[in-house]
């Protein structure tokens, strides 16, 4: 009894599998009727052979030819991925772009801050190569305030 059971699991299995591979037809009469089979359609009909394992189809048309503007599978993931690479470099510009304007805002603020410290008449010291400090004369703040303000407008006043 035991081997009954064996046998037919062990047959189950065999029917199981060999099913999945058979082709299966999709075909259109001239009526306009879709027709599925294990058997190949009459000539000058369009063929589909359906992979029913894998779930692709493959065209083997008779005498027809693809009609224009349909693209492959392969077609249309090429069209994606190269989408999704236009979209990511537009990002990639954006975040660019974004990060330049921060950076512009942040040079303007510490340039008008330094033109501002210049024009206030306070005691501005500088230090030369020895490393020693000294203050600032009045023809070095009006060169330092002249200087300060190139570098103000030309970060505070965005490109054309």
């Amino acid at each position: 009894m035991p081997y009954m059971r064996l046998l037919s699991a062990i047959a189950l299995v065999l029917l199981a599998t060999t099913s999945g591979y058979c082709d299966v037809y999709k075909w259109v009469d001239s009526d306009g009727t879709v027709h599925y089979s294990d058997q190949p359609a009459p000539a000058a009909t369009q063929e589909q052979t359906l992979n029913i394992r894998s779930g692709t189809t493959t065209d083997t048309e008779a005498g027809a030819k693809k009609a224009p503007g349909t693209k492959s599978y392969i077609e249309q993931d090429a069209d994606f991925r190269k989408r999704q690479v236009e979209e990511e470099e537009k990002r990639a510009k954006e975040q660019k772009a974004l990060a330049d304007a921060k950076q512009r805002q942040g040079n303007c603020e510490r340039a008008l801050a330094n033109l501002h410290a210049l024009q206030s008449g306070q005691r501005i010291t500088r230090t030369n190569d020895q490393g020693e400090r000294y203050y600032l004369d009045d023809s070095q703040r009006q060169q330092e305030i002249a200087e300060t303000q190139k570098a103000a407008d030309s970060w505070c006043n965005p490109p054309k």
